[in-house]
């Protein structure tokens, strides 16, 4: 699901390299994924038009609502859960939020460079 997130999210194909260096991991489980994805007609891979060498991976149309229905679901559930919050309540979560994900980002940074 994460692969077909972030595929959906940057809104064009990509390298599987560039999928792995968003998600943190390694190219090699992103490939393993990507042929389970592509089995499943929910991704396929396209020729880079700048190296034609190179293969995109690319939201097929069933891919592209696979994506969207769960991020609906996703974002649909959090917005229930925090409708009633009051406003210093939403103040403190996007302030927890938001040093949770510099957290990460900074945490997949040093393992990128490592």
């Amino acid at each position: 699901m994460t692969i077909l997130v972030t595929l959906s999210m940057s809104g064009q194909a990509m390298r599987v390299g560039d999928i792995a260096q968003q998600m943190g991991v390694e190219g090699p489980h992103i490939t393993r994924h990507v042929n389970i994805l592509q089995r499943r007609g929910l991704v396929e891979r396209v020729v880079d038009t700048a190296d034609a060498r190179a293969r995109l991976v690319n939201l097929t149309e069933s891919g592209a609502r696979v994506a969207e229905n769960y991020q609906d679901a996703l974002f649909g559930l959090l917005d229930d859960v925090i409708q009633n919050w009051d406003e210093s309540q939403r103040e403190a979560f996007t302030d927890s939020l938001r040093v949770l994900t510099d957290g990460i980002i900074g945490q997949l940074q040093r393992r990128s460079i490592d």
